[in-house]
């Protein structure tokens, strides 16, 4: 066996759905109850029935202000197999979310700063962009408030950030 001699000094970048650091995480096994869409990894799903009634619990994409948050879609290696051809999660496929922790997501818009406003985390249920997807500014009828959450890290429209979820995690109609 060799011995490995140099280390890389350009390691590989974050990508949506990718847990942001080790830090306390709360996570849950779920079940994509999406009839013909694939599920893109970094974006919140919603419960379809109530929570702890069907495990793993079945999630779709959130297109209701009155849902239930249920986490954002982690990118597990080991786990997500069928993402080999359609570089998403596929109907009926059990995946993992994270409901409490740090993870990478993609903002719709761009975070120029962290002061309080500008941290604050709206998730898309309508309109033309990811349904599920981030953003820090709202649109009225096509995002939801999702209080206990914050971004954490700069980037432009389109860019990767770090989206922070808390304990007590709620949708809002904007």
């Amino acid at each position: 066996m060799t011995a490995q001699t140099s280390y890389s000094q350009d390691p590989g970048g974050p990508f949506a759905g990718m847990i942001s650091d080790l830090s306390m995480q709360d996570r849950d096994a779920v079940r994509s109850a999406e009839t013909s869409a694939n599920m893109p990894f970094g974006v919140g799903v919603v419960d379809v029935s109530a929570p702890g009634t069907v495990q793993p619990a079945p999630v779709v994409l959130p297109t209701s202000a009155t849902a239930t948050l249920h986490g954002i879609a982690i990118f597990h290696h080991a786990r997500n197999q069928s993402i080999a051809s359609t570089g998403a999660i596929v109907p009926n496929e059990v995946f993992d979310v994270l409901r409490k922790g740090r993870i990478t997501v993609i903002s719709e818009t761009a975070i120029t700063d962290l002061t309080p406003a500008n941290r604050v985390v709206h998730m898309r249920i309508g309109g033309t962009g990811q349904l599920g997807g981030f953003r820090n500014s709202a649109v009225t009828g096509q995002t939801v408030t999702v209080a206990g959450a914050r971004f954490n890290k700069l980037c432009g429209a389109g860019g990767l950030t770090e989206l922070e979820l808390s304990d007590n995690t709620t949708l809002t109609a904007d």
